[in-house]
């Protein structure tokens, strides 16, 4: 299995989507996504090709500025569900993601 992290934008997207169905707000949502992605290419990757988020990062700055992108902006696409089947794939890949609530909301309430 591989494994990315998911564009800031696409998070937006997928967050604002579930806003209505987990009845959280769409800036905790975001962070919430953002960190369950990071985990999961920590977990794939460790620090194989770069101490930050699986190596796919540069420095803590950089992180932190992902979670905020994550959080706030525009949002500029639609949320197909195949973003959504992409996000989990590539957020699913470490050990704590069967405990995570996010994981819920992204099966519109049902365990994914």
């Amino acid at each position: 299995m591989s494994c990315y992290l998911v564009g800031s934008d696409e998070i937006r997207a997928i967050a604002r989507h579930l806003e209505p169905i987990a009845n959280v707000n769409a800036e905790t949502l975001g962070e919430m996504l953002a960190v369950a992605n990071v985990e999961a290419c920590i977990h794939r990757y460790g620090d194989r090709h770069g101490p930050i988020a699986g190596g796919f990062l540069d420095s803590q700055e950089e992180l932190m500025q992902f979670f905020q992108d994550c959080k706030f902006g525009p949002v500029s696409e639609e949320c197909p569900e195949e973003l959504i089947g992409t996000y989990v794939y590539q957020a699913c890949d470490h050990d704590n993601w069967a405990n995570l609530p996010i994981r819920h909301y992204l099966n519109g309430g049902h365990a994914v």
